[in-house]
């Protein structure tokens, strides 16, 4: 596993509260095709895939999920938290 941007795991915690890529795009007032491009970078950086895209919108793969239970529940609380109706270059 490559390094990766803490900002992304921002991203992907955010789409996975939203699924939808454009909810949680405008939820953190910024444009879609950057979301989509910190996804791939993440999922890159990992080598998993995190989300199924489809017309349901965004739905967590199986690596995803193992991604969310590795995560402290009082750090995902908290980014998510801080997600809504910011930017993602506010600090947290």
């Amino acid at each position: 596993m490559r390094g990766f941007d803490w900002d992304d795991i921002q991203v992907f915690l955010a789409i996975s509260r939203a699924d939808w890529l454009t909810v949680a795009a405008q939820q953190m007032s910024v444009d879609h095709s950057t979301l989509s491009r910190r996804v791939a970078a993440l999922e890159k950086a990992l080598g998993v895939k995190l989300f199924d895209r489809s017309s349901l919108g965004f739905v967590l793969t199986p690596e995803s999920e193992r991604v969310l239970r590795a995560m402290p529940r009082a750090w995902r609380v908290s980014r998510c938290a801080c997600v809504t109706g910011s930017t993602m270059h506010r600090p947290v």
